[in-house]
């Protein structure tokens, strides 16, 4: 949804206040309909709810610029999609988020150092010391260069963070207090660190190992900040923003759908807006230069209606309200908020300037129209390419008929002969003026300027000295190739179609048992094989007889053809039995 620009509209404390107006002319003033005032106040009411009415989470960057919102380290799961229902204002396909964020480490500064008296030394075991800070004039104090270096020195050292140890649980005999103080003085004297070396001789050395040993034993520890999760929401007609929806008193209520078991319903979410984040006080400037405080909005309750919410929705806002106990109490504190008073907007509005803003702004200024659809434009027809001109040069010329010079005749008085012109052959004539022969002699010195044609399609010739523009190139029209018909599925016998066929698919049954595709039976092996059915076993008889007569007869069942085999013929037989092209038959 683009922005729409924001125009400040009347309002007044009473309803059709605006009619009783004795400053306005009656017969000027538009109807509501005509002023459109309704509709410029909902598209700003809700270009508010969208934009500005809840703190941006983050946003995508546009064109190269940078983002406007850049949460901190997150993790965020995506809850469900519902219709959130503000007032008049309707948002659907709203996704509503969880978003927990990551802790923060914090640095925090060392604690203060404690230290014991002197007195403290020397007391009993049993008695109870309370360490001091090291406030004393007397304890010198301890750099945090030494303490790092003691504890770098202390890892590679058993008996040093032994001692260490010891010392800072207050359990370190004198010795071991001297002898640690003695070591403090050496890593102190190599980092630069000035000590008093009488002072370590001392009780005061004690304290000085004491504290360096506390300092030592206690590092600084990292501290990690946590913060409470938020819901995020996402408005479908802006995708690429997220808002937060702040925590504040909050009360709620689940209605779960008649037949969803629970899973799906209605959620009623009260709370106050403006929001406590939005309520910080706004200064603005004064034309006189002054800057002074805004007035903040006044809060007032409002309700959020999650139509068609799931369970996993109501959970995550469950557990934002907080407890129950909680949920009343915002409840109780809700109901106690005084309504602000209502105003109310002037629906009629008379002809300026005002009218003129809030109609621009309403009604789009671009015209509507209709889009043509695929069918129409398809019918189209398609634009010819024009046909490519051929470039002419400055000494073409067009063929005209030019006069020849006819021969005039010799007189008598010339004693010289002149030479008869000889005609020379000229090429194919493709003009009236190389058609007519040339009568007159040129010398040879002067070559004559010959022309040669341009193209066929234009009446243009070109000397012979320059190129000739190769002619257009013409497309080869190709024709579809003729591709063979399809064999014809038949039996070869009868030509019948849409029956079996058996023998490769060249013969139907009926041709076959009536001994059609006897001629087509293979041979096989070292013997011929005839193929016989049953009704010329019928038509034989119960014994058939061979050609050699070597071969009993077969019996054959009337629904089954048999193969009979038939011994391999001799050379000599085969070749007397094939016909030659001038035999005659006997």
């Amino acid at each position: 949804m683009n922005r729409s620009q924001n125009i400040h509209l009347p309002v007044a404390q009473e309803a059709d206040w605006e009619i009783n107006n004795t400053e306005q002319d009656p017969s000027k003033i538009k109807s509501a309909a005509d002023s459109f005032v309704i509709l410029q106040s909902l598209k700003q009411s809700r270009e508010k709810w969208l934009r500005s009415t809840f703190p941006k989470f983050s946003s995508r960057s546009r064109g190269g610029k940078p983002a406007d919102a850049i949460p901190p380290p997150h993790t965020m799961y995506n809850r469900g999609r519902c219709t959130l229902e503000i007032g008049p204002h309707i948002f659907t396909e709203t996704t509503m988020f969880e978003v927990h964020y990551h802790p923060i480490l914090v640095h925090t500064a060392p604690g203060p150092t404690f230290v014991q008296q002197p007195g403290a030394v020397s007391a009993p075991q049993g008695s109870s010391t309370t360490p001091l800070l090291s406030s004393s004039t007397n304890t010198p104090s301890i750099p945090p260069t030494l303490i790092n270096q003691v504890n770098a020195a202390a890892l590679s050292n058993p008996t040093l963070a032994n001692l260490l140890q010891l010392a800072a649980s207050g359990n370190a005999s004198m010795d071991q207090l001297r002898n640690l103080g003695v070591t403090i003085q050496q890593l102190a004297s190599s980092s630069g660190v000035n000590l008093d070396a009488s002072s370590m001789q001392s009780a005061q050395a004690q304290n000085t190992a004491t504290a360096v040993a506390n300092g030592a034993a206690s590092p600084i520890q990292p501290v990690y900040q946590t913060k409470d999760f938020d819901i995020v929401i996402e408005f479908r007609e802006c995708p690429s923003d997220r808002w937060i929806f702040p925590r504040g008193l909050a009360s709620g209520n689940f209605t779960p759908m008649p037949g969803s078991m629970g899973s799906y319903g209605e959620i009623t979410l009260s709370t106050r807006v403006p929001f406590e984040q939005r309520t910080k006080v706004v200064l603005e400037s004064q034309p006189d230069g002054q800057v002074r405080s805004r007035t903040p909005e006044p809060q007032e309750v409002v309700t959020f209606i999650f139509a068609g919410a799931g369970a996993p929705v109501w959970d995550s806002i469950l557990r934002w309200i907080g407890s129950e106990d909680k949920s009343k109490e915002n409840r109780k504190i809700l109901e106690s908020i005084n309504t602000p008073r209502r105003v109310y907007l002037a629906h009629r509005i008379a002809e300026g300037s005002l009218l003129a803003q809030i109609q621009n702004a309403a009604v789009p200024t671009f015209s509507t129209k209709l889009l043509r659809s695929a069918a129409e434009s398809s019918n189209k027809p398609k634009r010819k390419a024009a046909p490519r001109k051929l470039p002419q040069t400055q000494t073409q010329t067009q063929t005209q008929p030019q006069p020849q010079p006819q021969p005039q005749p010799q007189s008598q008085s010339q004693s010289q002969p002149q030479p008869q012109p000889q005609p020379q052959p000229q090429p194919q004539p493709q003009s009236q003026s190389q058609s007519q022969p040339q009568l007159q002699p040129q010398p040879q010195a002067q070559p004559q300027t010959q022309f040669q044609p341009l193209s066929r399609e234009t009446g243009l010739v070109q000397q012979r000295g320059e190129p000739v523009p190769p002619p257009p190139k013409r497309r080869r029209q190709t024709q579809p190739k003729s591709t063979p018909p399809l064999p014809k599925i038949a039996c070869f016998a009868c030509g019948q179609t849409d029956v079996p066929l058996i023998m490769g698919g060249r013969y139907c049954r009926p041709c076959v048992e009536a001994g059609c595709a006897i001629d087509d039976i293979p041979q096989v092996g070292s013997s011929r094989y005839s193929y016989q059915s049953s009704a010329q076993h019928s038509r034989q008889g119960s014994a058939s007889h061979t050609p050699d007569a070597r071969y009993q007869s077969t019996t054959v069942s009337k629904a089954h053809a048999a193969f009979v085999s038939y011994p391999k013929a001799s050379a000599a037989e085969q070749t007397s039995n094939v016909p030659t092209p001038d035999a005659k038959p006997t």
